[in-house]
């Protein structure tokens, strides 16, 4: 059970890459850290709790607490809750460039590939950059719609090519 757990937690890494990730990242092992892990056999669930930080090659997450929720008829994981303030995430490119972000709760539906960052959301990539209340991510149609409630607004920003860093 927490080896189908721990390799759904893998594939979370997994699903912020672009095209452009480095390729070897998923084949490197998973590193987790964290002041306490709790396993609840009859909840199904693997708690890190303090100064969580998980690294697989490249790509770092450092969050609060990291929950992975299972079930027990098909013994593998549901969803994955992060939790922070924030949960950071970053990951070198291909091209040597880092995709980084932040986010207060980070919640991953395996079975629907649906990633949802909300509170405190802001996104890097090369020359661009996304602040809102809440970023969805749709693995699989690789489609981000981002939002933002009450009078605040989605910012985002794009900067010419040769201003990237």
């Amino acid at each position: 059970m927490i080896r189908i757990l721990l390799v759904s937690l893998f594939f979370v890494l997994t699903i912020s890459q672009s095209a452009l990730a480095l390729k070897s990242d998923t084949s490197k092992p998973i590193h987790i850290s964290s002041d306490t892990q709790s396993v609840d056999m009859q909840k199904n669930t693997i708690t890190f709790s303090g100064n969580v930080v998980i690294n697989q090659g490249t790509i770092a997450i450092t969050a609060n607490k990291v929950i992975i929720h299972g079930t027990n008829s098909e013994r593998s994981a549901d969803y994955i809750e992060g939790f922070g303030q924030p949960v950071r995430f970053s990951q070198q490119q291909e091209d040597g460039s880092i995709v980084k972000g932040h986010s207060d709760n980070l919640n991953y539906n395996l079975k629907n590939q649906r990633l949802v960052l909300t509170s405190n959301v802001y996104f890097e990539q090369r020359n661009s950059s996304t602040k809102g209340d809440m970023i969805t991510y749709q693995v699989k149609e690789q489609q981000m719609v981002a939002s933002s409630q009450g009078k605040s607004q989605v910012i985002t920003i794009i900067n010419p090519a040769d201003h990237a860093k």
